[in-house]
C-alpha cells in the first residue's frame, strides 16, 4: 500500500510583495491600481489599507485604513478573523474614516461567518472612528489624519516619532493630487508615499474625473514639493509607459524618487489602447 498522496504547489500568479527600506524601518507590501493596495511598517506595528491579506499584514496590531474601495479594504473581514483567532491577546485597532464606521459595523452584523469574530472581539471597540485631525498615540509616537479629495470618505495618515514636529513617512492615500498644491504642507515629510495610478497619454482626463493620479500631475506638481523622498504607489498594472516619464518627475523633483514596484513593471511601455 502506498503512502497517501499530497499536493504540488501551483505557479504563483500573485503579485509579489516587495518592500523598501528606509531610516525608520521597511515599508512592505501590495500597492497596484485596482488590484490591491496593503503596505506595513512592521518595525513600528501598522497597516496601511486592506486590500490583501498576507502574513506581514495579519502580524500588524494597528491599521489605519484610508477609504472603502475594494482594493483597498476587501481583506477587513479576514483580518478581523485571524486577529480574532490568533491574536486575541493582542490590542487591535482599525482605524477608519467616521462616515464608515457604521457602515462596516452593520455589514459585519450580517455577513455570513462573522458570528465567529464577534464572540471573540468586540468589533465596537476595534474599528475606531477617524476625523482630519484626530491623533492616535503609538508607543514611538503617533500618527495623524488628514483630509484628502477621492469623492469618497477619505483619509491620508501623517506618521510622528516622539519629540518630532515633521512626519517621518505620509501614506497620502487615493485621490485628487491637486489637493497638495493646495496644501503643500500635508507631504512635507522625510518619506510621503502618493497614488500614481495612470499614465497614458489619453488618460489623464479619466484621471481627473475618477479623482485619481496621473503621473504628468506629479510632474508638474514635483517643484512644489518638500518631502525628501517621493514613493510613487498604486501604480498601474501594465506599467507607466516606460522610463521616460520617471526620468522627467526624476529631473523635475528635488528630492530622490521611489518606486513601488519592480524595475520591469514600472517602465514597460503602457498598451497603446486603454481600456
Amino acid at each position: 500500500m502506498e503512502g497517501p498522496r499530497f499536493a504540488d504547489p501551483c505557479p504563483n500568479h500573485l503579485p509579489p510583495e516587495l518592500r523598501l527600506s528606509f531610516p525608520f524601518g521597511t515599508l512592505m507590501g501590495t500597492s497596484i491600481a485596482s488590484r490591491a493596495t496593503a503596505l506595513a511598517v512592521p518595525e513600528l506595528g501598522f497597516a496601511l489599507d486592506l486590500g490583501r491579506l498576507t502574513p506581514v499584514i495579519m502580524q500588524q496590531p494597528t491599521v489605519f485604513l484610508t477609504h472603502a474601495h475594494l482594493d483597498h479594504s476587501s481583506a477587513l473581514a479576514a483580518y478581523l478573523n485571524t486577529r480574532a483567532r490568533f491574536f486575541r491577546e493582542e490590542k487591535t485597532a482599525v482605524w477608519v474614516p467616521e462616515p464608515l464606521r457604521e457602515d462596516f459595523l452593520a455589514a459585519f452584523a450580517v455577513l455570513p461567518g462573522m458570528h465567529s469574530v464577534r464572540k471573540r472581539i468586540a468589533l465596537e471597540e476595534v474599528l475606531l472612528p477617524a476625523w482630519e485631525g484626530t491623533e492616535v498615540s503609538l508607543p514611538w509616537g503617533h500618527a495623524r489624519a488628514f483630509a484628502t479629495d477621492h469623492g469618497v470618505p477619505s483619509l491620508g495618515w501623517a506618521f510622528y516619532q516622539k519629540d518630532s514636529s515633521r512626519p517621518f513617512l505620509v501614506f497620502a492615500g487615493d485621490g485628487d493630487p491637486w489637493h497638495f498644491a493646495k496644501n503643500p504642507q500635508l507631504l512635507n515629510a522625510q518619506v510621503a508615499v502618493v497614488e500614481c495610478s495612470l499614465s497614458g497619454e489619453n488618460r489623464r482626463l479619466a484621471a481627473r474625473m475618477a479623482r485619481h493620479a496621473h503621473i504628468l500631475d506629479w510632474i508638474e506638481l514635483a517643484p512644489q514639493l518638500a518631502c525628501d523622498v517621493l514613493v510613487l504607489a498604486h501604480l498601474p498594472e501594465e506599467g507607466l509607459g516606460g522610463p521616460t516619464l520617471l526620468d522627467r518627475l526624476q529631473n523635475a523633483f528635488p528630492g530622490q524618487l521611489a518606486v513601488f514596484s519592480l524595475p520591469s513593471q514600472s517602465t514597460q511601455l503602457a498598451p497603446a489602447e486603454e481600456a
